[in-house]
């Protein structure tokens, strides 16, 4: 199951909400640069499409996003586009990295959806504990009726290491579990349904940056499904990179762009 998959899969769950730009690990990825004087990372990333024997970065977009920090380095807001330009989420963050404020829109069904049906989606309510580690989050549609929650158990280091899906019954629907290496980046996730057995398995690799680089994505048998790379190809004069492309099984299938603000 690729990243896209992953993506409107764990939307029903609750770790991120639709309009989030991938899974959470990779949106982490993303913006999990050196945070000093930067005031604002753009991101826009590109479907490619094949052209004969070549592939050109001239798709429709996916998605767009922009995230701004203080002058401390402190995330103060995450702001997620649909491809038209309309926002499909925000989060607001407080003085600790937490989310205080997470609201989602949705828009009309169809391939072109008007924008009068464009609408508040739902609103979401996080929960911490005294380390200010995420240990609960619920979503509630628009009208505040319960649709599902999400808890969290977290190592010492604040990193969640397990994670419990319950629908709007308050059911248990299905479990992951997460490892890290000691840079604190994931290096494993896997999946579980709600009588613990085994559904899927991502691991994930890193460059000497902290970029991600390879991702493998296996089944429930354990036999790898596929594999997702990204290449970094241009850099600013920081060192951080300003365009990505990522292949699935070794063919170019999205590119992004990042304009990075600094203060």
């Amino acid at each position: 199951m690729n990243f896209i998959k992953r993506l409107f899969k764990k939307s029903n769950k609750g770790i991120s909400n639709l309009a989030n730009t991938n899974c959470e690990i990779e949106k982490s990825r993303i913006f999990d640069l050196p945070k000093i004087n930067i005031k604002t990372i753009e991101e826009e990333s590109y479907f490619i499409e094949k052209m004969g024997d070549n592939y050109y970065p001239n798709g429709p977009v996916w998605m767009k996003n922009t995230l701004k920090y203080d002058e401390k380095g402190n995330k103060l807001e995450l702001t997620v586009f649909y491809s038209d330009g309309l926002v499909a989420s925000k989060e607001i963050y407080n003085e600790f990295g937490n989310i205080i404020e997470d609201i989602a829109y949705t828009k009309g069904s169809g391939l072109y959806p008007e924008k009068s049906a464009y609408k508040l989606g739902s609103k979401s309510v996080h929960k911490y504990d005294d380390k200010e580690n995420e240990i609960e989050f619920s979503r509630y549609d628009s009208d505040g009726v319960f649709i599902e929650k999400t808890t969290f158990k977290c190592d010492e280091n604040g990193n969640k290491i397990e994670c419990f899906f319950y629908d709007s019954d308050n059911v248990l629907e299905s479990k992951e579990t997460h490892k890290y290496d000691k840079n604190g980046n994931e290096i494993e996730y896997c999946s579980y349904d709600q009588n613990g057995v085994f559904e899927e398995k991502t691991t994930f690799k890193n460059n000497q940056m902290g970029n991600l680089i390879e991702c493998n994505i296996y089944d429930s048998e354990n036999v790898l499904e596929s594999k997702e790379t990204y290449e970094y190809n241009d850099f600013d004069e920081k060192g951080n990179w300003i365009k990505r492309t990522k292949f699935e099984d070794n063919i170019p299938k999205l590119v992004t762009n990042r304009n990075i603000e600094y203060f």
